[in-house]
């Protein structure tokens, strides 16, 4: 478990779709197990790059994080942020020295905002409702 800064309007959005449990898997099962990635990836995210025209062999979820990590690059954010949004660790001493910024919420998430989400939102988030829908039907026929 650790702590992720987001950009408020991605939070506002995450926030509207998993309302208030404290506890378990932010996307998951009917019956509260993790949802696999692997039937994503083939019921949803293959089908969706396909069609996009982008479905090589071998594209699976980390698109996405080199996505974001692509857009933190090309930002005004600090290295140091940069590898802590993303999980890296580097043992350099700038690091070190450098690790009050990542201490300090407060400038994090003045920094996430800054940053942006890297792509527009859409009008309606129809779409993600319908996943949620989704999965909960599959779950259901499946139990």
């Amino acid at each position: 478990m650790r702590d992720i800064d987001l950009h408020p309007e991605a939070a506002r959005i995450l926030c509207n779709f998993i309302g208030s449990p404290k506890s378990g898997f932010l996307f998951q099962t009917a019956n509260g197990t993790m949802l696999d990635p692997g039937n994503i990836d083939r019921d949803s995210l293959s089908p969706i790059l396909e069609g996009m025209g982008r479905g090589e062999a071998g594209t699976r979820f980390n698109v996405f994080r080199r996505f974001r990590e692509a857009v933190l690059q090309r930002s005004e954010a600090r290295q140091i942020l940069i590898d802590y949004w993303m999980g890296h660790s580097n043992p350099s001493m700038g690091d070190r020295y450098g690790r009050q910024l990542v201490e300090d919420v407060e400038y994090r998430q003045d920094q996430v905002k800054k940053v942006g989400l890297g792509f527009d939102l859409p009008a309606s988030l129809i779409g993600l409702r319908g996943l949620q829908t989704v999965i909960n039907l599959r779950n259901t026929e499946a139990a």
